[in-house]
């Protein structure tokens, strides 16, 4: 890795948040059977390992028994990005935002494929890819999945555009 180290928030801390818990036990809606990765990090700085499932039930079921025994971890969807959040806006019933706390994490952003805010970095090696698939250019990846920051939508706290 190269740059200037970002302690990242861990999945145990995010589930600390009851909505953000409640929304990632669901699955995502408009997804055709894709599969899906467990990214697990036993312990802190050390290497990511990974499990893959051929749909949500079989990942999450991994992920729920499981992530109490990880320093971090990742439910990741590789085939389709998932928007954070969003929650009625408590000032106007009728309208709907980003759930903030998912959104305003110091040094993070969401990461549509990882389904939680991570941090972005420059890798000179990324554990999810081979290094004959990836080649050390100066582009900021998840320090998880290993998307390209440039291939991600930014959203900001309490901001819907688009309707979502």
């Amino acid at each position: 890795m190269i740059g200037e180290e970002q302690p990242q928030i861990t999945m145990r801390e995010l589930l600390d948040d009851s909505l953000y818990r409640k929304w990632l036990s669901r699955p995502p809606k408009g997804f055709a059977n894709p599969s899906w990765t467990v990214y697990a990090q036993r312990e802190e700085d050390g290497p990511w390992a990974r499990a893959t499932f051929g749909n949500f039930v079989q990942a999450h079921n991994f992920f729920a028994k499981n992530f109490k025994q990880w320093h971090d971890s990742a439910l990741c969807c590789r085939n389709n990005p998932s928007r954070p959040p969003v929650v009625r806006d408590p000032n106007n019933p009728t309208k709907r935002r980003y759930h903030s706390p998912v959104l305003s994490v110091r040094g993070h952003r969401w990461c549509p494929m990882c389904r939680r805010p991570t941090v972005f970095k420059v890798f000179a090696k990324h554990h999810a890819f081979s290094a004959k698939k990836l080649k050390p250019l100066p582009v900021s990846r998840c320090s998880i999945c290993g998307i390209a920051e440039k291939a991600t939508k930014t959203y900001k706290a309490g901001r819907i555009k688009d309707g979502a």
